[in-house]
């Protein structure tokens, strides 16, 4: 008898202990160091209702809008625009990195924009086709500094069909693109989400300070996927809609705290959300 209540004690214990970390797992709204869900929130202005990529550089915070060939340098305490530099036509720009003094812009199609920018005046441009043809569409552009090339991530690209995710590098120097060396899988990602599968369509990343994670965001998937270099995945959190209206920009500052911003979507303005890095 006394074994029976045991073991009936056992199997009820166990199952509460099974539905409680699935419920917490569904539930997950924090990052490593990161509350996802309270992020200290800044309106920004009417020119950057689209805005497309962010990046920190030497403590300051540069934004484009994917509608206008310009970009913005940022009070990121306010989110006022404090200066303007036009670099081209209206396009489909997507994302920005950084390589010292260097801006690199991407658009959707692949191509870059290089330049740096002048005390005065437009900056001198220097521009890099993507030579493996059309019909693939980019939003990501990052810079690693362990391999010194910027990776640019597939958001719908040929060949890839729905369970992986192509990417490639150039170099910042020669503008001479590659395959990358790695693929990122769908199949990881929702082995570690509890979101039902769809086509993965990634729309910002960027190297982490301090962990050396690459942390890409998904606006349509409303995923943040946590990465290696290489693109292994290495957790995978859900964002809920009415924070991360319209994530397409991800950047950090050096102390790791975590800048992400969103295009206005249906909502009057596009937002920068702050989230605080908090290791302990």
């Amino acid at each position: 008898m006394k074994s029976s209540v045991f073991l009936t004690s056992i199997f009820f214990l166990s199952l509460f202990l099974l539905l409680s970390g699935t419920l917490q797992c569904q539930g997950n709204v924090t990052a490593p160091a990161y509350d996802l869900s309270k992020p200290s929130v800044i309106e920004l202005p009417k020119p950057l209702k689209e805005v497309s990529g962010i990046v920190m550089s030497q403590n300051r915070l540069f934004a484009i809008s994917d509608d206008k060939g310009q970009v913005f340098e940022l009070n990121h305490d306010e989110g006022k625009i404090t200066k303007q530099w036009s670099f081209g036509e209206a396009d489909d720009y997507e994302d920005v990195a950084v390589v010292e003094d260097k801006f690199f812009v991407l658009n959707s199609n692949g191509d870059l924009v290089s330049f740096s920018l002048p005390a005065t005046g437009s900056p001198s441009i220097t521009e890099f086709k993507f030579p493996f043809g059309k019909g693939n569409e980019f939003e990501i552009l990052y810079y690693d500094r362990q391999s010194a090339h910027l990776i640019m991530i597939c958001k719908e690209c040929k060949g890839d069909g729905i369970d992986q995710l192509s990417a490639y590098t150039v170099n910042p120097a020669t503008g001479n693109y590659k395959q990358a060396p790695f693929k990122i899988s769908a199949d990881a990602v929702y082995q570690k989400s509890t979101k039902s599968r769809e086509r993965l369509k990634p729309s910002a990343a960027a190297i982490h300070p301090v962990t050396g994670e690459v942390y890409m965001i998904s606006s349509i998937n409303k995923l943040l996927i946590r990465m290696n270099l290489n693109g292994k995945v290495i957790a995978v959190h859900p964002l809920k809609r009415s924070v991360f209206e319209q994530p397409e920009g991800i950047t950090f500052t050096a102390n790791g705290d975590m800048l992400i911003s969103n295009e206005a979507g249906q909502k009057d303005h596009a937002t920068l959300l702050m989230f605080r890095y908090n290791p302990n």
